[in-house]
């Protein structure tokens, strides 16, 4: 595995703290900081399927609502412009 170097300042209170928890979970500083950098990464990558999760559900409960209560196709265009707008991140058609 290479490496790359990366040099940031932070500040003190903040130093302070990455050093107390390195010190607690007995990593070094640098270890902290990677871990850091990887539970940050991580819960972005999360946070993504997450939300194409909940946009999956969404289109399929619409759908079989839709289904159910056998919408026009008029109505059907209404409903899935007022749910796109309301749900912030969602899209049905």
């Amino acid at each position: 595995m290479t490496t790359q170097v990366i040099t940031t300042r932070f500040p003190r209170k903040d130093a302070e703290d990455l050093k107390y928890y390195a010190e607690l979970n007995n990593l070094t500083t640098a270890e902290m900081v990677r871990l850091a950098c990887k539970t940050y990464t991580a819960t972005e990558q999360q946070k993504i399927v997450l939300q194409q999760l909940q946009n999956n559900i969404t289109k399929n409960v619409f759908i079989m609502l839709n289904a159910t209560i056998n919408l026009t196709n008029e109505d059907r265009k209404d409903a899935a412009r007022a749910i796109n707008l309301e749900l912030d991140g969602v899209t049905v058609k």
